[in-house]
């Protein structure tokens, strides 16, 4: 890589950093048009990618919707699509009020993803509401599960759709939990004022308008306009707030009330069209998912992938492979590799850990239990020091003896921890390549900082141990080698998912078992 490479990469990233994202896709470009070197060009595209996708999110922010589809449709044109960037168009032709469009994208993204995504659930039912399939929306809403940050919106929406099938006992119920759950919330509290309205409990509509009013911004007080106004005229309620007494002072005669205005007003709170807003994006990206942490992540897949290719059938490139999917969240892809890792080696114990957890995240528990059964009989049998010691470090013929390979493995470690600072696995694995380059002392420092960074990451204490080992600090090596053989936080881990596996199937005798066996860890408390 040229010097001049780099400095244009340096400073693209720079402007990517700054919001000046126009800036630094004119760099990345440049980047990929010198076709210098193999993984800064890739990275060059991911952010390309999310600098258009960024783009993207400021002009829906400011509503400028048309801009915003053109910066999607850019973020496409090196070759990328992704979820979020479907969410951001069904959002934005939603707002638009081109609903057919919309019903179709998130009819497929929530297919797709399911109840598990609530933000996916929610959009799906705002869009069925706004084009009347109020059954579909209310089956969608039962399914979505009501928890934090999402629990607000949820009984929001469910007092709109109880308004409209006339369940006129439970709205008022459910804008309440709306607003004790998230506070300030205009939206629910004009529905519940407006709800007050429309059952004729006048004052405690004056109640509550009086105690948001001083809240609001001038744009929402002017919607209170009518409601004030007719309270005033019609009820004769005085209203003791001084805002709203110099409120109705100079808007007093800008509007005519009557009760077919209050009716519109009223109706307008349950019948108009909802917004998607971004708040529901978070919960689509995933925290790996996201330019500073994923785009070697990617890289390293396609890399590990090339060894395949070139016929490498190892056990320890397949579970590189798959742990890469897993800290993507891919975890069926993540299953394919490590399934090969464990063939190729049944005693991979860290191969037979990580396919366990991703058949426990994608819902096989009758998949994930088995395998971690085996682990805990493992940890009895204390085979697991043995294979820790003796296999995570194993020489690969054609890989960890090609040092072309190897340094090419490394330059994308090296980008990665230059934006992922605060990454164990990173500085672990820049420590096993070195290892393999014959790099003790830079072996140990790497391993050394992953250790720091995560105290419970066993292998790069082991990676300690071995770097010494090379160095003929053969003693300093046992000592930490003992230090592992008697850590059990990762035997505390295994026992208590099969004590929560065992009590979602329903095996009250299993899950007895492994609260008996916890009860003496330190995790004796999150069973009792």
């Amino acid at each position: 890589m040229s010097i001049d490479s780099k400095e244009i990469f340096d400073e693209a990233v720079k402007d990517f950093d700054n919001g000046l994202f126009n800036r630094a896709i004119v760099g990345f470009y440049k980047i990929i048009e010198k076709k210098e070197d193999y993984v800064l060009s890739e990275v060059a595209k991911e952010f390309i990618f999310e600098a258009h996708q960024k783009s993207a999110l400021k002009y829906i922010s400011e509503e400028i919707y048309g801009k915003a589809l053109d910066e999607i449709k850019k973020s496409e044109e090196i070759g990328h699509s992704s979820k979020i960037n479907n969410f951001l168009r069904g959002l934005i032709y939603n707002n638009l009020g081109e609903f057919s469009k919309s019903y179709s994208i998130f009819k497929e993204l929530y297919e797709n993803s399911g109840k598990a995504v609530e933000g996916i659930s929610i959009c799906y039912a705002i869009i069925l509401l706004n084009i009347g399939f109020l059954e579909e929306a209310e089956h969608v809403l039962d399914e979505t599960e009501d928890i934090p940050p999402y629990s607000s919106r949820i009984n929001y929406l469910k007092s709109i759709l109880n308004f409209r099938l006339a369940n006129y006992d439970n709205v008022e119920k459910l804008l309440i939990n709306s607003l004790n759950l998230r506070k300030p919330n205009v939206e629910a509290e004009k529905a519940l004022i407006a709800f007050k309205l429309y059952s004729g409990k006048y004052e405690e509509a004056a109640v509550l308008i009086e105690n948001i009013f001083d809240f609001l911004k001038d744009f929402d007080k002017l919607d209170f306009l009518i409601p004030i106004l007719f309270l005033s005229k019609y009820f004769q309620i005085r209203f003791s707030n001084k805002s709203i007494l110099e409120y109705l002072k100079e808007n007093s005669n800008n509007v005519k009330i009557s009760e077919k205005s209050l009716e519109k007003w009223i109706d307008n709170e349950f019948y108009r069209t909802l917004s998607i807003s971004l708040d529901f994006l978070p919960n689509l990206i995933p925290p790996q998912d996201s330019i500073r942490n994923s785009w070697f992540r990617l890289s390293l897949i396609n890399f590990y992938k090339g060894l395949i290719d070139r016929g490498m059938r190892n056990f320890m490139i397949f579970f590189n492979l798959g742990r890469e999917y897993q800290r993507l969240r891919k975890r069926k892809e993540a299953i394919t590799y490590l399934e090969m890792s464990v063939k190729l080696n049944p005693d991979y114990i860290s191969a037979k850990i990580s396919l366990a957890f991703a058949y426990k995240y994608i819902g096989e528990k009758e998949k994930a239990i088995p395998i971690f059964e085996e682990i805990i009989e493992s940890f009895n049998n204390e085979v697991e020091i043995n294979f820790k010691s003796n296999k995570f470090l194993t020489e690969i013929e054609g890989y960890t003896d090609n040092k072309k390979l190897l340094q090419k493995e490394l330059s994308i470690y090296f980008l990665a921890i230059k934006t992922n600072p605060g990454f164990a696995d990173l500085y672990y694995n820049v420590g096993r390549i070195y290892y393999h380059l014959d790099d003790p002392p830079k072996a140990y420092e790497y391993f050394e900082k992953a250790y720091k960074l995560n105290p419970e990451f066993t292998r790069a204490k082991i990676g300690m141990a071995f770097a010494l080992i090379q160095l003929n600090r053969v003693g300093e090596a046992s000592n930490i080698l003992n230090e592992v053989k008697n850590e059990k936080s990762l035997f505390e881990r295994i026992a208590y998912n099969l004590f929560l596996l065992y009590k979602e199937i329903g095996d009250k005798k299993n899950m007895e078992k492994y609260r008996e066996i916890l009860k003496k860890t330190s995790l004796k408390e999150m069973v009792d």
